[in-house]
């Protein structure tokens, strides 16, 4: 697996303060036992810190070459050399992130090896789903913060319930993603040392935590983040540091038990890369391909990752090629696009529905694919919802008879619990429901949420101040435990516009001041205007950077539309990931439909993205196919297609 390799570490030393230096130089037991047949590692000790150094691998191979026991940490304020896979520079200014390398003396065969890289990618994101966990915010290494870790610790090493867990993924073979950009990077080097038995490995670990947007160089704005970025504030060095050991520890105490097969199920629980139509370069030729093409970019989908933490890609070709190095991304996938893809402009009107005969090419095609779908997830208004926002007794048939046949049915709705709870009673679907469009997820036999996605407090504030000085009404919706209730600013001037909106809910209320009364970080905020003054908003909110999802919809026409904001990486999207995963299910094995703005992440997320007919064009672009329309049942007609191939394969 990439991530490890072999090689001489640059011997020059930066300059430097040395601080804290080699404070034990004999660690006390370096496993610890976990549990039946577990082991954790402790790591950490003896600890290195220099303000400036070159690259923190550099100095921990000098400090092996010293003889440097496992589990010494080295760690540094800044790198002036610091790199990451294939000899690329990595970021790494004074402060602005956690810059550490580890000592490892492990006791694994070569193939186990293979997975040290991925092994610790896994150990990052883990440390920071910790973080989401505790809300990361000052403090949170004291006295409560401290109770919180106590009960992650209780918790097991494998965990995907909270807030960040469909936010933060792993792109193969070891890069650790929020929202889709990169937040931290691993590189585990090894190479024999005279005398020291065991070929030791240096694993290097990179982690952005304190930068702004403006701190990454233009090239990388787009593509890099941090945990300042996700959560809207500062996290604690010393608290990422203690998580990342804990976390680190009990992976490769994993790994060393030779529990392999434990450790990829996990890593494919949160790998993106799976179920992608992707294009690698190899680092290396691969074993059985022909010389002048070992080394050319591959094209395929993304399968599995091997025992040996090699990504399987199955080509166009249809054979199956297991690659150990390279870097992967995601490309469209042309040759096998649905048989019924969205025609061109030239050739569809708006508003038109695709014909009769694809929905026996859709079946056609999911009959010859190798992935089966598993997992269904309908949008309420405008898809599972006829024209009179009821479910028809032939959608209802449909979702019953596909749970029979295996086939899991989930609602993802930008409703709340109270607005969809009447639905899910009539349509009966699989549990969790994806709510308030994916930022609360929420298990209605138990009456509790699995997730809940709360905006930053502070951050919340600066957006309500920003809407009132534009002298646009902020719908905020405090708290999830408090039902339908939803509260505005008093301030401004009333319109029938909004007392419609507000008429809906069970509670409400207009608070003077709402920015500084606010009493806690809201789930989402709305606001609904004419479209000249939500396109107005939507550029002050983009100008700001802020680490925000923003989502806009409305049509040409209409009177009022609406923008509603929500943490980074939060949307119907999202939260479909977060329930494929706890099924463990991978995207080729998912279905969505829908109809609005607001599900089109999760058509893109999908294996198979189903728009409405009566979709906007925008959301028919990204879609793979379109359905029929919701006033001809068009969901119900998708659903049966799905059946039947179900029963054909039973």
């Amino acid at each position: 697996m990439a991530g490890l390799s072999s090689g001489t570490a640059n011997p020059t030393r930066q300059k430097g303060t040395m601080v804290d230096m080699e404070n034990d130089r004999t660690p006390s037991n370096t496993f610890r036992e976990q549990g039946p047949g577990q082991t954790a590692a402790r790591l950490g000790h003896p600890r290195r810190f220099l303000e400036v150094v070159d690259s923190t691998n550099s100095e921990a191979w000098r400090w092996l070459e010293q003889g440097a026991p496992e589990g010494a940490v080295v760690v540094a304020n800044s790198q002036t050399q610091g790199r990451g896979r294939q000899g690329r520079r990595w970021e790494s200014g004074s402060g602005q992130g956690l810059w550490l390398s580890v000592i490892l003396r492990p006791r694994l065969d070569p193939a186990q090896r293979g997975w040290i890289g991925a092994m610790a990618a896994l150990a990052v994101l883990q440390a920071l789903e910790d973080l989401w966990r505790m809300g990361g915010g000052p403090g949170a290494g004291s006295g409560g913060g401290q109770d919180t870790l106590r009960r992650l610790a209780a918790r097991g090493p494998c965990n995907a319930q909270f807030s960040g867990a469909s936010f933060l993924t792993l792109k193969w073979p070891n890069d650790v993603l929020a929202g889709g950009r990169k937040i931290a990077g691993i590189l585990a080097e090894q190479k024999s040392v005279p005398g020291q038995g065991d070929t030791p490995v240096v694993l290097g670990i990179g982690i952005n935590i304190r930068q702004r947007p403006e701190d990454f160089p233009p090239a990388l704005r787009d593509a890099a983040t941090s945990l300042r970025q996700c959560l809207g504030h500062d996290v604690p060095l010393p608290l990422v540091e203690e998580r990342l050991l804990v976390r680190l520890g009990e992976q490769y105490g994993r790994l060393q038990d030779g529990r392999v097969e434990e450790l990829r199920r996990c890593y494919c629980r949160h790998l993106s890369t799976l179920g992608q139509y992707v294009q690698l370069v190899p680092a290396a030729p691969v074993p059985g391909a022909a010389p002048e093409l070992g080394s050319l970019p591959l094209r395929g989908r993304a399968e599995d990752v091997d025992l040996l933490g090699r990504l399987v890609i199955r080509q166009e070709s249809g054979e199956a090629v297991a690659v150990s190095a390279g870097d992967v991304h995601t490309v469209s996938d042309a040759s096998s696009a649905m048989p019924q893809r969205l025609a061109s402009e030239e050739s569809r009107q708006p508003g038109q529905a695709a014909p009769g005969p694809g929905l026996q090419a859709l079946q056609e095609w999911l009959e010859a694919r190798p992935a089966p779908i598993r997992l269904v997830a309908l949008d309420l208004d405008g898809t599972a919802l006829d024209p009179q926002s009821r479910p028809t007794p032939a959608l209802v048939a449909a979702v019953q008879a596909l749970r029979r046949c295996g086939v899991r049915v989930v609602l993802a709705t930008g409703r709340s619990l109270a607005a969809t709870s009447a639905f899910a009673w009539d349509i009966r679907p699989d549990q969790p429901l994806i709510l308030l469009n994916g930022a609360v997820i929420y298990d209605l036999p138990s009456g509790r949420p699995l997730v809940l996605h709360h905006l930053p407090l502070e951050l919340s504030r600066e957006i309500i101040r920003l809407g009132v000085e534009l002298g646009l009404h902020p719908f905020v919706r405090q708290n999830f435990f408090q039902g339908d209730g939803i509260v505005t600013e008093a301030s401004l001037p009333w319109s029938q516009r909004h007392h419609g909106y507000f008429a809906g809910f069970s509670s409400f209320g207009r608070i003077p001041g709402l920015a500084d009364q606010l009493p806690g970080p809201p789930l989402k905020i709305l606001f609904l205007e004419p479209e000249e003054d939500i396109r107005r908003l939507q550029e002050e909110l983009q100008r700001r950077s802020w680490p925000l999802e923003v989502l806009v919809y409305g049509e040409p026409g209409r009177e009022t539309w609406g923008l509603e904001v929500f943490p980074a990486g939060v949307s119907k999207g999202s939260g479909l990931a977060f329930v494929a995963q706890l099924f463990g299910l991978h995207p080729e094995q998912v279905a969505a439909l829908g109809d609005d703005t607001n599900d089109m992440a999760m058509l893109q997320w999908a294996g198979l993205g189903i728009a409405m007919g009566n979709a906007g064009l925008q959301v028919r672009e990204v879609a793979d196919f379109v359905a029929p329309a919701n006033n001809e049942d068009g969901a119900a007609q998708i659903l049966q297609v799905l059946l039947s191939v179900c029963r054909k394969a039973s």
